[in-house]
């Protein structure tokens, strides 16, 4: 007689191993999933950056950033980087320093499990604020004059602000703002930025979005 069903056994079998896979891999998609959503949140907020840069140079009809009044030193010049965060972002709160625990939390992990002081390994002087997409950008911008050769404004991002998992090279990312408005690793160059695992003790410039880049804006690391 032919046997059209399964058997009880057979089917508490095939439960159990579907059981055992669906263990064994719920982890990894789970973790691949928050991986897409840090990139997304990152690519959305480096595009922003980038925009706004463009955009001072347009306004204010200059060839470098150092030309307009991000470049100008003051007895308080970071606080050029507050007229550009509420021009070119919807601010929904700022903060007078980094790590404060207002708009960035104020300790961190790098990826090997260090934890940091956000304001004392960046050295302070930064300017947050939050924007509309919860993302908190911060700003440095006295080295624009203070590194001639290569000016630059530091930036450091959490793209979720203070929502874990805050860590460096998941949801924490430095970049640099260029003098010509393109946006760089704060470590260096994209082409020098394929190391962020060994060097991700570093704390918040742990050279990861140069990699991220790179690999087509995945995080595969």
């Amino acid at each position: 007689m032919k046997r059209n069903a399964f058997t009880l056994a057979e089917t508490l079998i095939t439960l159990a191993i579907v059981g055992v896979v669906a263990i064994l891999t719920l982890p990894n998609l789970i973790d691949g999933y928050k991986k897409n959503v840090y990139v997304g949140q990152l690519q959305r907020t480096y595009n922003m950056i980038s925009n706004g840069a463009a955009q001072a140079l347009v306004d204010e009809d200059a060839a470098t950033l150092k030309d307009t009044y991000l470049g100008r030193e003051s007895s308080n010049a970071d606080d050029n980087a507050f007229d550009f965060l509420r021009t070119y972002f919807k601010v929904t709160r700022t903060c007078s320093s980094i790590g404060d625990g207002t708009c960035t939390e104020t300790t961190y992990k790098s990826l090997k499990g260090q934890t940091f002081n956000l304001r004392s390994t960046t050295g302070g002087g930064y300017r947050c604020a939050v924007i509309h997409t919860g993302a908190a950008i911060c700003l440095r911008t006295y080295t624009l004059y203070h590194f001639g050769g290569h000016p630059f404004i530091s930036v450091i991002v959490d793209v979720n602000g203070k929502k874990k998992p805050n860590r460096a090279g998941r949801d924490l990312f430095a970049m640099r703002i260029k003098n010509d408005g393109t946006i760089g690793d704060l470590s260096g160059d994209y082409s020098e930025d394929g190391d962020c695992n060994t060097r991700s003790d570093t704390g918040y410039d742990s050279g990861c979005l140069g990699r991220i880049i790179n690999d087509g804006w995945k995080m595969d690391y």
